[in-house]
């Protein structure tokens, strides 16, 4: 199957920082945003974190993001492009487009 993927393989230091920011001030906005993707986590890049990182604890409304290491999004294009005549490069500038919410998230608050 045919997937578009879009995100950060590793954060390291100051974008590990500026990461658990983003979940902790924003993590409702960003939830909302990969479920409007309607792509998935994926397990590509650098694996979860066990337990959730200090300061924020194990009760944080985002702690399965905030053990993240990394933020890969897989966005199948499924078959349905093939159906319905459409090429191939607009299917998946289409899927792109459709993860732009994130990107701007990530964009805005991981520099």
């Amino acid at each position: 199957m045919l997937t578009v993927n879009m995100g950060v393989p590793k954060f390291e230091g100051g974008g590990l920082t500026a990461w658990r920011t983003l979940v902790d001030l924003h993590g409702d906005d960003l939830t909302d945003a990969i479920a409007q993707t309607r792509a998935s986590l994926s397990d590509w890049g650098e694996g979860p974190l066990k337990k959730v990182p200090a300061p924020y604890g194990a009760a944080h409304p985002h702690a399965d993001l905030l053990k993240c290491r990394s933020l890969i999004l897989d966005a199948p294009l499924g078959e349905a492009w093939q159906a319905e005549g459409q090429a191939l490069p607009g299917a998946i500038m289409a899927r792109c487009a459709g993860m732009v919410p994130v990107w701007r998230l990530l964009n805005a608050h991981l520099r």
